[in-house]
């Protein structure tokens, strides 16, 4: 649910806006490139914590631990936002958008499946998920160990592929 509704959904997002224009006029506006990219940025993260959060709620109860529930999910989702804005701002249609994104979120949901499969290496620390997914663990009462770098770890990820995001956006909006 996290993944969907961050990475495709920014991906569809993109596209709409691609298809009617509105990021090559974006160029025109007063709106800087990091402007646009934190207020998608922020509003898709709020919106799938929020959400995740509610379906955390209803299942599990106040059986959860609130604060590393929040720590892990708010920076899981902008890291699905903005990897699936690295990956949807190279195409203009969704046809050929659809398995490169497949591909791409096979290498996202990485960690995912090793966590589900028992599978425990240091290799895990290079996807960048995986701090989330450790601070994750602690909303279960479950602490992984090493928060504060899981924390630190996943804010760097953050800043990264924000600052990647800005240049691709940059040249995008110059070739448009």
């Amino acid at each position: 649910n996290l993944h969907v509704n961050t990475f495709y959904f920014m991906g569809g997002l993109l596209l709409l806006e691609k298809g009617e224009g509105t990021l090559a006029a974006q160029s025109v506006t007063p709106l800087r490139t990091a402007e646009y990219l934190a207020a998608k940025l922020l509003t898709l993260t709020l919106l799938a914590v929020a959400e995740n959060g509610l379906i955390v709620l209803l299942v599990w109860g106040t059986a959860v631990h609130p604060l590393p529930l929040l720590l892990g999910l708010a920076p899981a989702a902008a890291l699905y936002v903005l990897f699936g804005f690295l990956v949807v701002i190279r195409y203009d249609a969704v046809n050929d958008y659809l398995l490169p994104s497949m591909l791409a979120s096979g290498v996202l949901l990485l960690p995912v499946l090793a966590y589900f499969g028992g599978w425990e290496s240091w290799l895990l620390w290079l996807h960048p998920l995986h701090g989330a997914l450790r601070l994750l663990q602690g909303g279960w009462g479950a602490p992984a160990g090493g928060e504060w770098a899981a924390l630190l770890y996943v804010g760097l990820w953050v800043g990264g592929a924000f600052w990647g995001c800005r240049r691709v956006f940059g040249g995008f909006v110059a070739r448009a």
